[in-house]
């Protein structure tokens, strides 16, 4: 992985795990002429040819960069994202966004978000959730959403709370790579003390798929052919 000064680093980080938003990304693209010294030519032309207000953007600009991040940092930084939003209550459905996401890392191997995702990420999913309700959600005026969210609470924030504490001490670290034979798979390193006491979940080794009862869904993500 090439090394980027930070100033460049931290903007990839930030726009890969929807932090900055795509607008604002294309003109400190722009406004950058340093990126041209630290991306390879080619890359360099993808990233100032990418039609960045096209649908197909975020995917576009996945494909440039992951190279350039390392990918461990991505997925912290990434699920941090996450749990600041359920502990800070931004808005309904970015909190409930943030839940069945976590349930979907759950899902994907993360047997420390046991919590967060099994306990209330598939609550969420089961009654609002990608198993065909979703639509129900969305139209649910912003009052009766608060309300239904509010039964999580402060329980909820509480898990949030003590995730984020781990990740930050340095105590579940992701890889730096994906293991390309199961890409939809999350690898990390658990030292928890209930994890190195053989009270955490299975080795990261093995993929023991959704936990029993849950919807059986998978989310892929893009990538250009």
């Amino acid at each position: 992985m090439p090394a980027l000064p930070p100033f460049i680093s931290d903007v990839f980080v930030r726009v890969l795990t929807g932090q900055l938003p795509i607008a604002d990304f294309e003109q400190w693209v722009y406004r950058t002429p340093e990126l041209e010294a630290h991306l390879s030519a080619d890359d360099y032309l993808e990233l100032i040819s990418i039609r960045y207000p096209s649908p197909d953007a975020q995917a576009d600009i996945a494909w440039v960069l992951e190279r350039y991040v390392d990918w461990g940092e991505l997925q912290r930084e990434e699920l941090l994202g996450l749990l600041r939003t359920i502990a800070a209550r931004t808005s309904p459905d970015a909190v409930f966004d943030a839940l069945v996401t976590c349930y979907d890392w759950y899902w994907r191997g993360c047997r420390f978000l046991e919590g967060l995702g099994l306990r209330f990420g598939l609550e969420a999913d089961a009654d609002y959730g990608w198993g065909g309700m979703r639509g129900e959600w969305k139209a649910l005026p912003t009052e009766e959403k608060q309300a239904y969210l509010m039964g999580f609470y402060p329980a909820v924030q509480h898990e949030a709370e003590q995730v984020a504490g781990w990740l930050t001490a340095g105590l579940i670290r992701f890889e730096h790579q994906p293991y390309s034979s199961q890409e939809d798979y999350i690898y990390y390193t658990d030292t928890r003390p209930q994890a190195l006491a053989g009270v955490a979940p299975e080795p990261k080794s093995a993929d023991p798929g959704p936990p029993a009862g849950a919807p059986n869904r998978k989310k892929f993500r893009q990538r250009r052919s």
